[in-house]
């Protein structure tokens, strides 16, 4: 009987650590709305490297252990983007017609692709901020899984040789200009939910800081560490994308006020 009081108050007294534990920890507790958008880099051309804007926005969480270092998590709805192309060119070969046009064009088709991701993520960051006054710097790892994605292709063909013979000399039953290709092709499409994009997606995050009480505005740079396909070709593209935000913070304070007993 007295050792099962004994295990009983040694119960109590650890509860009441932890509680009265949590309650001082709780006034370090910091969550709030944090909004913003991706920059992502996107393929260099002759003009220079281009820049779409995803967007990225969710709930912060901050525990400050002191004044110089805390840790900061959540959870994050993002839009991660990455441009694709590629060009290819055939030649004209069907029923022996190219041995019979052959002197009169190039029978090259050149086709050209150009298309864009799009990934919608849940993340969630794990992140240590090293502050000095209302200035930090911050970095640690991130987890995201895709929910949903969006594929837009363009696919463009073009066979000049078609529109620059006289076909009316050489066939005048249209039987040859059946099987010939189209002048100009164009087609646009749209996948959602492809099952060639990697639905994971893992790497690190970085920046600098701003903290006015409870106002702050964050820049920082992401950098996957898994292809964004799911059937790899080549060597691996990763998410990469720089990263602007503003957030709100709420203190969390558990602690309770008694009144003393007269």
């Amino acid at each position: 009987m007295h050792q099962s009081l004994s295990r009983k108050n040694h119960w109590f007294v650890l509860l009441f650590i932890m509680a009265t534990h949590g309650a001082v920890f709780g006034q370090k507790m910091w969550v709030g709305p944090e909004m913003g958008a991706n920059i992502t880099p996107m393929n260099s051309d002759d003009l220079g490297k281009n820049f779409v804007v995803g967007w990225y926005g969710g709930g912060n969480f901050e525990y400050k252990f002191k004044d110089w270092i805390s840790v900061r998590t959540g959870i994050f709805f993002t839009q991660k983007q990455q441009a694709y192309g590629s060009t290819d060119t055939s030649t004209f070969s069907t029923f022996g017609l190219d041995t019979l046009l052959a002197g009169f064009a190039n029978l090259n088709t050149y086709t050209s692709i150009r298309g864009r991701t799009s990934q919608y993520y849940f993340q969630i960051p794990l992140m240590v901020s090293f502050n000095y006054k209302q200035l930090g710097i911050y970095g640690g790892p991130y987890f995201g899984y895709s929910f949903a994605s969006v594929i837009k292709e363009e696919t463009i063909s073009e066979s000049p040789w078609v529109s620059a013979i006289n076909w009316s000399s050489i066939d005048n039953t249209g039987q040859i200009t059946a099987f010939l290709p189209k002048p100009y092709s164009y087609n646009l499409s749209t996948t959602k939910g492809s099952s060639t994009l990697n639905p994971f997606d893992f790497g690190f995050k970085f920046g600098l800081r701003y903290q006015e009480k409870r106002f702050g505005v964050n820049a920082g740079y992401t950098i996957g560490m898994l292809d964004y396909r799911s059937s790899k070709t080549g060597s691996a593209i990763r998410h990469q994308s720089f990263l602007v935000s503003v957030n709100y913070l709420f203190g969390l304070n558990f602690k309770k006020e008694h009144k003393a007993r007269n």
